[in-house]
């Protein structure tokens, strides 16, 4: 496995792609059984979450995500391509309006029909709070306040 991606990305509401240009090859074998994709540093279960798109999820495939763990599960036979557009569309999201802003780390592996099991991919995903709008409100003395309402805002770093 390896990645060509270099950029950087912004969250749209709906989280930031992980690894959008992963690529699998193997020499051996043109069928994977499996993958495994976690958060493997600073996993926050309360905020992070990991996803798929549905949508891609071939046939026989099953995926599942674990809040307690920070892994996503993935298991079935099916080619390499398939795999891959299902690990290039996994993404990262927090649902805290007050994230931890340690740095996570995302770690892939996948493993061939023959149970033999791939190098590690870690992607890194800074995370930050970012203001979002101000608030204003009456303050019961003919005057207005302002509040900084908080968001979550990710920067994708490719490693």
């Amino acid at each position: 496995m390896y990645d060509n991606n270099l950029g950087l990305e912004s969250l749209q509401d709906n989280g930031v792609l992980v690894a959008p240009d992963l690529n699998l090859e193997d020499a051996d074998s043109a069928v994977l059984s499996g993958a495994v994709v976690r958060i493997s540093q600073n996993f926050a279960g309360d905020q992070d979450v990991l996803s798929w798109d549905g949508s891609v999820l071939p046939a026989g495939v099953t995926a599942s995500y674990g809040v307690a763990t920070g892994m996503l599960s993935m298991s079935g036979l099916t080619s390499f391509a398939e795999y891959q557009t299902l690990i290039n569309s996994v993404r990262y999201s927090n649902s805290s309006d007050a994230p931890s802003e340690a740095q996570r780390s995302v770690t892939f592996q996948v493993t061939d029909d023959q149970g033999e099991i791939s190098n590690d991919v870690v992607k890194v995903v800074d995370v930050f709070g970012m203001v979002d709008s101000n608030v204003f409100g009456d303050d019961g003395n003919n005057s207005l306040t302002a509040t900084d309402a908080k968001g979550v805002g990710l920067i994708r770093l490719s490693r």
